[in-house]
């Protein structure tokens, strides 16, 4: 219920301040023409879908009790440059969509992340997210600017995840147990990678990453299609509880020398092909007593 509402002209515009019967004042600015420039609101928990969606003046939003956002949440946003929303525990899909100027995001308590996270955001180069526990498809896609990415506790993780990232050299994501598909795809920076408790992998990981050299996998068992495919700098691999590989593994790698998968029971086709230095044929005489007959 309001109590009271107040309008607070200025010479760029205008500044309604909204009183409720309970809690905080809530107050929007907006600019000479009637758009909305600055959003606070403390009293509100909880935020459905396509908030403050296609709007492309506003450049502060301050939300600092919401714990939960649903889809579209300011979709299409091209002036904003940070948020800081330090209660947020879930968000849906499309969140801050085709947002191309956001520099700095604050969400160090959120757990769950829907698709389409900051897709296609061009400007971010660092984000931490300590408590997020699981990340649908599309995370962080097509963002060419992104160094640096902390995510400690996420256990599982969509696919196309960080595609098309041009600027990252490292990850470790060390509770990580499931991975769609195309994880990183089409990364050329990218030069290590720790993924001590994944278990399962989705189709093209890494696919057209021209820069790795370490990959760490030691508790892996199932792998899809297209791993590693057209890799140039990796020159051994060892994947020590892997039993299941998909096609073309390994495809046009054209440094690696050495493969050890001890316990693997299953290759696709086309395993090792067009590889300069390590054929399929060797491996499969080294490795005779294992797979044999499956290769």
């Amino acid at each position: 219920e309001i109590k009271e509402i107040k309008r607070i002209p200025s010479e760029n515009g205008l500044t309604i301040q909204i009183k409720p019967s309970v809690g905080d004042v809530v107050e929007i600015t907006l600019d000479k023409h009637n758009r909305i420039i600055s959003y606070k609101n403390s009293n509100v928990q909880s935020i459905g879908d396509n908030f403050l969606e296609d709007n492309t003046s506003l450049t502060n939003i301050e939300l600092p009790n919401v714990k939960s956002i649903g889809d579209c949440f300011m979709f299409s946003n091209n002036k904003l440059e940070q948020i800081k929303l330090l209660n947020i525990q879930s968000i849906g899909n499309g969140f801050l969509h085709e947002n191309q100027i956001l520099k700095k995001i604050e969400l160090p308590n959120v757990k769950s992340i829907g698709e389409y996270f900051l897709y296609n955001n061009t400007s971010l180069t660092n984000i931490e997210l300590p408590n997020v526990k699981s990340i649908g498809n599309n995370f962080l896609e097509d963002n060419t600017s992104l160094t640096n990415i902390e995510l400690p506790n996420v256990q599982s993780i969509g696919g196309w995840f960080l595609l098309s990232n041009k600027k990252l050299t490292q990850i470790e994501l060390p509770n990580v147990k499931s991975i769609g598909e195309y994880f990183l795809y089409n990364n050329n920076s990218l030069t290590n990678i720790a993924l001590p408790n994944v278990q399962s992998i989705g189709i093209a990981f890494l696919y057209n990453n021209n820069s790795l050299k370490s990959i760490t996998l030691p508790n892996v068992q199932s792998i899809g299609s297209w791993f590693l495919f057209y890799n140039n700098k990796l020159t051994q691999m060892e994947l020590p509880n892997v039993q299941s590989i998909g096609d073309n593994c390994l495809n046009k790698n054209n440094s690696l020398k050495c493969v050890a998968f001890p316990n693997v029971q299953f290759i696709g086709k086309y395993f090792l092909y067009m590889n300069k230095y390590i054929k399929k044929d060797d491996f499969v005489k080294n490795n005779k007593n294992n797979y044999e007959k499956n290769l």
